[in-house]
This record gives C-alpha cells, sequence and structure tokens, in this order.
C-alpha cells in the first residue's frame, strides 16, 4: 500500500507565504496606480490655475 503523505506544515506554510506575496504585490501595484493618477490630476490643477487666475483677473 502507498502511504498518503499530508503536506508538511512547512510546505502550508510557504503555500500561505506565496498567497500573501501575491496579495501584496497587487496591493502595491494598485498603490502605484493610484498614486500616477494622483499626480496626474496634479499637474492638470496645476494646468488649471494660471488659466483660472487670468480669466478672473482679464475680468
Amino acid at each position: 500500500l502507498k502511504v498518503l503523505k499530508m503536506p508538511s506544515q512547512e510546505t502550508e506554510f510557504k503555500h500561505l507565504d506565496n498567497q500573501y506575496k501575491d496579495e501584496v504585490n497587487a496591493l502595491k501595484e494598485k498603490l502605484e496606480n493610484l498614486q500616477e493618477q494622483i499626480k496626474g490630476q496634479k499637474r492638470i490643477e496645476e494646468q488649471e490655475k494660471p488659466r483660472k487666475w487670468w480669466g478672473l483677473w482679464r475680468k
């Protein structure tokens, strides 16, 4: 008869560790994307500021 091996705790922990690493990497990627969006939005706002002031000053 073949003995069924139960996965050792070590392999279970490695699996969990890899799962958490994947989740952390996915979250880091989301964070980087959001930071890029914020930077883009700030650039747009900075470009619009002079126009707003110019429009108010002209009136």
